[in-house]
């Protein structure tokens, strides 16, 4: 199967940024932030280039995880803002605007994490359409997928098609804002909900735990 592209949106929940950031109450300090938060939300849509791929392949590896192990297929998918949103942050803290800075990494987190979700309920539809249910998602480096997993999956998206993403010795992926992950597909494992879920995460000070 070829990399399949999928379009979707990047929205963001500013009360939830607000409290995940604890910006709550009307102090000065509050309001500040507030206020430069729904300016750099304005600012952003200049500088995000998202793009959301994924490809269905035979599960041709021995993989550490269980739940992954004992599927037919596995569904590689790849989520990137584009590197214009961390150029930008770079530019902030080096002129000393840390906390525009701060603010806008947040809300690149806040973005990719959506765009994901929303890939992830068009895949979900569409692999149920060729009759396959899929696991939770995998992340490599959490879990017992070692980081080096990172390399092995991109390689296989690279095979089935052209990506915007390269990935350096450590295994970190440019542009920063971008995600790799992995579902298994298979017609007989139970249907479940494919969403993040908090508490099977290994990642205790994750921005989003809790979400």
């Amino acid at each position: 199967m070829t990399l399949i592209k999928l379009e979707t949106s990047c929205p963001v929940d500013q009360e939830a940024v607000f409290r995940r950031l604890s910006i709550t109450g009307d102090s000065i300090a509050c309001q500040s932030s507030r206020s430069a938060l729904i300016s750099l939300l304005e600012k952003s849509a200049g500088l995000i280039e998202s793009s959301c791929y994924y490809c269905l392949v035979p599960n041709l590896y021995q993989l550490p995880e269980p739940e992954l192990a004992q599927c037919e297929k596995l569904v590689l998918c790849f989520a990137t803002l584009g590197p214009k949103i961390s150029a930008q942050i770079g530019l902030y803290f080096e002129s000393r605007d840390y906390l525009e800075g701060y603010l806008l990494d947040h809300l690149g987190n806040e973005m990719l994490f959506s765009a994901s979700e929303e890939m992830n309920r068009l895949i979900e539809a569409k692999v149920r359409e060729q009759g396959y249910n899929l696991t939770i998602p995998f992340s490599p480096g959490e879990g017992c997928l070692e980081l080096e997993y990172q390399a092995l999956f991109l390689e296989e998206m690279k095979r089935q098609g052209e990506i915007p993403v390269s990935i350096n010795n450590h295994y970190m992926l440019n542009p920063e804002k971008s995600i790799l992950y992995v579902f298994g597909a298979d017609p007989n494992i139970p249907q479940c909900d494919i969403q993040h879920d908090c508490s099977r995460c290994t990642r205790e000070k994750c921005y989003f735990r809790g979400k």
